[in-house]
């Protein structure tokens, strides 16, 4: 190796960073620079994002980010479906955990507990994720393939919602 010669490093954001930094942009309403760009230019508007305030300190150590809560508004702007996200602590490796309260008739959702099975709705999107990708990526990913639900599926009455994810 030459003397002046260095090998390239690859850094890894520590989890509790990034996630400091998605809470950053989504409290001021505004994309993070990893997010797709794609997606965002046709989903973010009909999106919203945030810290679920019921887990922090209950279960969960208090201010670990692992809790959010996010709404998606259909196309018609007439339908708001509400989510929980969860993200573990191999995240941002793997993708969060996500989970409808709303009902919703959906490939990739389990019709009892409105559980997503993220790599289907992942798949059928065409969406890598990596670990550059954000959770409002994924709520994008989500909003697209409900928007495609919701024109070709029979959908649920909304009530009863789906029991929400229990308190650790």
């Amino acid at each position: 190796m030459l003397p002046h010669t260095r090998t390239p490093t690859h850094h890894t954001v520590p989890r509790i960073f990034k996630l400091l930094d998605e809470e950053h942009y989504a409290s001021t309403q505004k994309i993070p620079p990893g997010a797709d760009q794609r997606l965002m230019s046709t989903h973010f508007s009909h999106m919203n994002l945030g810290i679920d305030n019921d887990f922090l300190g209950d279960g969960d150590r208090p201010h670990s980010l692992s809790r959010w809560t996010a709404t998606i508004v259909d196309a018609t702007q007439t339908g708001i479906f509400f989510v929980q996200v969860h993200c573990g602590p191999d995240y941002p490796a793997q993708p969060p955990s996500v989970k409808f309260s709303s009902k919703v008739n959906m490939d990739g959702v389990d019709a009892r507990t409105g559980a997503v099975d993220g790599r289907v709705i992942l798949r059928r999107a065409g969406f890598r994720w990596t670990p550059k990708s954000c959770i409002i990526d994924f709520v994008a990913v989500l909003r697209q393939q409900l928007l495609v639900a919701l024109s070709s599926k029979p959908q649920p009455p909304s009530d009863p919602p789906f029991a929400p994810w229990p308190k650790r």
